[in-house]
């Protein structure tokens, strides 16, 4: 059994490719705020959630609330690297993506260039159901990158 667990452990390393190892380790099914996500190239957490009062002229839709997301990307690698608001969406428990919502007052975007080895933080918000269970989706490019799901409520 040793000797199984040995050779696979061997053969699993073999198969890495350069596209591999930017692949979330121990992919879970979601993960829960606070909980640091960690690769090779990266690291991302979402930090807190908290409900924001509506831009005075830009009201959300009837019915919906606005949530903004904290979070912090960190680059571990010695190349820029870009976040776009096409990298954040929230859903619902029925898949339901949520209108990003770009007035009121953000701490900071969760998009822009990041340096090597540096961090962004800052915040997406969104309108939302006031209630039911909502994921906020990360995903590292937006044509194919590794996509991290997050509990939010």
């Amino acid at each position: 059994m040793i000797v199984i667990v040995f050779i696979g452990g061997i053969g699993s390393q073999l198969g890495n490719s350069d596209r591999d190892k930017n692949n979330v380790p121990q992919k879970k099914e979601f993960y829960e705020i606070g909980e640091v996500v960690e690769t090779d190239e990266y690291t991302f957490v979402v930090n807190s959630v908290r409900e924001m009062e509506p831009f005075e002229y830009a009201a959300p839709k009837e019915g919906k609330i606005i949530v903004a997301v904290d979070a912090t990307f960190t680059s571990k690698t010695d190349k820029e690297v870009h976040i776009t608001a096409l990298n954040n969406v929230i859903k619902d428990a029925d898949g339901r993506s949520a209108d990003i919502y770009l007035f009121g007052d953000n701490d900071g975007g969760l998009g822009g260039s990041v340096m090597a080895h540096e961090k962004l933080s800052g915040e997406s918000a969104f309108e939302v159901n006031p209630e039911g269970d909502l994921y906020f989706y990360f995903e590292t490019s937006v044509i194919g990158g590794d996509k991290i799901k997050v509990k939010i409520r």
